[in-house]
């Protein structure tokens, strides 16, 4: 009987310690976003803030390897799909610096328009960073695509989009967004 009630109050305890950590479904104030969002802990109290880099590329098929200002970006640009590119020329890089709920629009070379939101940082075992984006023509309402995803801290999501002409350069428009939380 004792051994049971020790059982069950560590139980108890467990669940109401966990009870922060559970998602809840929310309503989003985000126009962009499909009605709903997911909240859970955060890594502290203070509002956290993520910088994010964006780093626009062509990828070709044509001779020249991965352009040496994207070394730190050859890990990722080595793996399938994008290793079947023989070619990625840098062509743009921005940061953005977001504080969590916040977001920030940036016009692509594509003239295409990113809205970048910064959702949460959750913490469970590692830092993660839930992140939010959507693009649009600038001229439209519509999307061409909107999704929310999660990152590690300092972790790299890389886009491959629509052909683009940049000068005598041609190939497939990438986007690499890096985000850490500072």
């Amino acid at each position: 009987m004792t051994r049971s009630l020790t059982i069950m109050c560590i139980i108890a305890l467990t669940l109401a310690l966990m009870t922060p950590m559970i998602s809840h479904a929310q309503k989003s104030t985000d126009p962009d976003h499909d009605n709903m969002t997911f909240k859970q802990s955060s890594m502290d109290s203070a509002s956290p803030v993520v910088e994010c880099q964006l780093q626009s590329m062509i990828a070709s098929n044509k001779k020249g390897g991965i352009d040496p200002k994207l070394g730190e970006l050859k890990h990722e640009l080595t793996k399938p799909p994008f290793s079947a590119f023989s070619s990625v020329t840098f062509l743009s890089s921005d940061k953005i610096i977001l504080e969590k709920g916040h977001s920030d629009v940036r016009k692509l070379p594509t003239k295409k328009l990113l809205r970048l939101r910064f959702k949460e940082a959750i913490a469970h075992t590692s830092r993660h960073i839930r992140m939010y984006l959507s693009i649009r023509e600038a001229n439209r309402l519509s999307f061409i695509t909107k999704t929310e995803f999660t990152l590690s801290d300092n972790g790299t999501l890389v886009l491959a989009g629509e052909p683009i002409t940049v000068g005598k350069t041609s190939g497939s428009f990438l986007l690499a967004i890096t985000c850490a939380l500072k």
